[in-house]
């Protein structure tokens, strides 16, 4: 019983987690759209465009390409070869989709350890334009980090695709 409730909770979790990753990028793709439709506008109408806009897009694409591809990952949508599944027994197909996810998961821990030292490394420089710290910049490597293995653990719990 125990471990019936937790499995609930665990998948509640883990769904949850997709959604605020997912509205999360959403926010994002707006937030890019409306910066980038107003410097175009500053530039072609307003003959001036904003020094801000160029960065604040570059920010919005980075987080939303890191962010993003961990909704891919649950979801099973990267990008792939499949030609292999039609020559290939299942049990290898499967054994390389397998060990593909595992890799991802192995990736996801090198986010983290590897972007957290970036962020440190990156706590005294600041953004040009934006005037903000660089590390929010740098926090998008462990954050994406732990989207991939939530993901990957989403996907074992209903199942390879």
């Amino acid at each position: 019983m125990v471990k019936k409730n937790f499995l609930y909770w665990f998948d509640s979790f883990l769904d949850m987690a997709y959604k605020i990753i997912e509205v999360f990028c959403q926010l994002l793709l707006v937030a890019m759209v409306l910066v980038i439709s107003y410097a175009v506008f500053g530039r072609f109408v307003l003959n001036r465009t904003p020094a801000w806009a160029e960065e604040s897009a570059i920010f919005c694409m980075v987080w939303l390409s890191f962010i993003s591809s961990a909704l891919a990952v649950r979801d099973g949508t990267h990008i792939r070869i499949t030609i292999a599944n039609y020559f290939l027994p299942t049990k290898i197909t499967t054994a390389m989709q397998l060990s593909s996810y595992l890799m991802i998961l192995v990736i996801g821990v090198l986010f983290i350890i590897a972007g957290m030292q970036l962020y440190e490394l990156f706590l005294p420089t600041v953004l040009g334009v934006l005037r903000i710290s660089a590390k929010w910049m740098a926090l998008v490597i462990p954050v994406s980090g732990v989207a991939h293995i939530l993901m990957v653990f989403a996907l074992f719990r209903r199942g390879l695709r």
